[in-house]
């Protein structure tokens, strides 16, 4: 029986893959806010900053199953000056986009370790190339890609893999769930507009989740892999260019409204 948990698929790019392993006959858990809408899917309410429950949830949910799968695609993001951001929201942010997946992993890893397994965390190209004032998301999602870079290593001993999947702008309503602090500042409200553009005119939440079951079939998976064409020539543009020169493109980017 294949056998999947995913977190944060309640909605969006989380759903869009439920869907795409529910066709693929997979048995599927879920850990969320929200309920799944999808009644064949073992849904579990919690939010992952409830530490104890969603640890409970975990570990129960690893002990009965055994997924052999795991897939996190919980997110949060917000735009704010850094001057003005509140230390709740991005303590929040890091909560949600890296200490609960690095919580997720280790998990569901030690119920892998006797007949192997894969993982997936949805990261961003933001980690890679920065979103404007939310260097807090930015942040969060290159800490996830260097946690499973570094796992990498360890976890595959165990023929576990691990792969972060980077979509750039995905036409969700991620966009509208954005924490957009209100504020006079031009610069801030041009980067915030710009970011809706780019993620409503982005790819699909299919799409990611078809790059996701792209990377369930290799053998032997990527570490870091762009969702779509343009997340990977992202990807790849930032490799090559010197920082003040991707920095320009950013601001020119972030800045034109």
């Amino acid at each position: 029986m294949k056998r999947a948990l995913v977190i944060g698929g309640s909605s969006g790019i989380g759903l869009a893959i439920i869907d795409k392993l529910l066709e693929k006959g997979y048995q599927v858990t879920n850990i969320s806010r929200r309920v799944c809408p999808r009644t064949q899917v073992e849904s579990h309410e919690i939010d992952v900053e409830d530490k104890f429950r969603y640890e409970k949830a975990l570990f129960d949910i690893c002990q009965k199953n055994k997924p052999n799968l795991l897939i996190y695609s919980a997110g949060y993001s917000m735009a704010a000056e850094i001057q003005k951001v509140r230390q709740r929201d991005y303590r929040y942010l890091f909560e949600v986009n890296f200490f609960a997946v690095l919580t997720a992993i280790r998990i569901a890893s030690a119920s892998m370790k006797e007949k192997g397994g894969r993982i997936i965390v949805i990261s961003s190209v933001g980690g890679v190339m920065p979103i404007l004032y939310d260097p807090y998301y930015s942040a969060s999602k290159a800490a996830v890609d260097m946690l499973c870079f570094s796992l990498r290593a360890e976890l595959e001993r165990e023929n576990i893999y691990i792969t972060s999947l980077l979509p750039g702008g995905t036409r969700t309503a991620f966009t509208y769930k954005r924490n957009v602090y209100k504020s006079k500042d031009l610069f801030l409200n041009n980067a915030v507009k710009r970011l809706y553009l780019i993620e409503q005119n982005g790819i699909t939440a299919e799409k990611v989740a078809l790059a996701a079951l792209k990377i369930m079939r290799k053998k032997n998976p990527p570490i870091i892999y762009g969702a779509g064409i343009l997340d990977r020539l992202s990807i790849f543009a930032r490799k090559i260019l010197p920082e003040k020169i991707a920095l320009y493109f950013i601001k020119k980017l972030y800045y034109k409204v």
